[in-house]
């Protein structure tokens, strides 16, 4: 029995000490590791896909608002001249006359606030993002500065002679920033259930043509 006894423990102890034993636990780190890792790329990759789901979105929103700015021209000088309008007895008028017309572009504030909000909740709903609450979206209009001398020449029907500056811009730009509440990745597992998303987004449009960002849209 004492034999017996002496060779069980034996090996015990040689599948303890010994390599296979020692790699169980070892494999167990390893795929605790690799599942932990896979969940992580999973959860990078979903709040990836939301955020240009996001920002896809907001850029079109922004285009879809810039691409209502509209093309005027007006005069940058106001004149008169001298009208014969009578022959016996010759009879003369004086008409005010416009030209020297330049091309401007403009764009209303509100209307591209109300047309770019309106684009971008039907984009999100388009684009299935799934329990999304919007917490905040700002829209501004800028334009270029493109300060023009305008002349008044009319003496003898207005009694006025004067000049002044007017801006004639060239481009409107539409700026937005959105944030966006969206379900979290894994949140069960993070404790966290919700994540915001901020996306920002920019859209020109000048006399010919309409830039998003480094491309173009005619």
């Amino acid at each position: 029995m004492k034999i017996k006894s002496k060779i069980t423990n034996s090996r015990i102890k040689n599948i303890v000490t010994s390599e296979k034993g020692q790699l169980l636990p070892f494999i167990a780190v390893v795929l605790l590791l690799l599942i932990l890792f896979t969940a992580f790329q999973f959860g990078l990759a979903t709040a990836y896909l939301a955020r240009i789901k996001v920002r896809d979105a907001l850029d079109s929103a922004v285009l879809s608002a810039a691409s209502i700015a509209e093309i005027k021209e007006k005069p940058t000088y106001y004149g008169e001249r001298k009208k014969r309008v009578s022959d016996d007895p010759p009879e003369y008028e004086w008409r005010k006359t416009t030209s020297d017309y330049v091309k401007y572009i403009t764009l209303s504030n509100g209307a591209a606030r109300d047309i770019a909000e309106e684009y971008f909740i039907k984009n999100l709903q388009l684009a299935r993002l799934k329990d999304w609450r919007l917490i905040s979206l700002d829209i501004g209009v800028t334009e270029e500065q493109n300060m023009l001398q305008v002349h008044k020449h009319r003496p003898h029907t207005e009694g006025v002679i004067t000049s002044w500056e007017e801006n004639f811009p060239r481009w409107v730009a539409v700026d937005a920033v959105a944030l966006v509440e969206v379900p979290a990745p894994l949140g069960g597992v993070f404790g966290r259930e919700k994540m915001i998303v901020k996306v920002s987004a920019q859209a020109k449009k000048n006399i010919q043509l309409v830039n998003v960002g480094g491309g173009t849209w005619n």
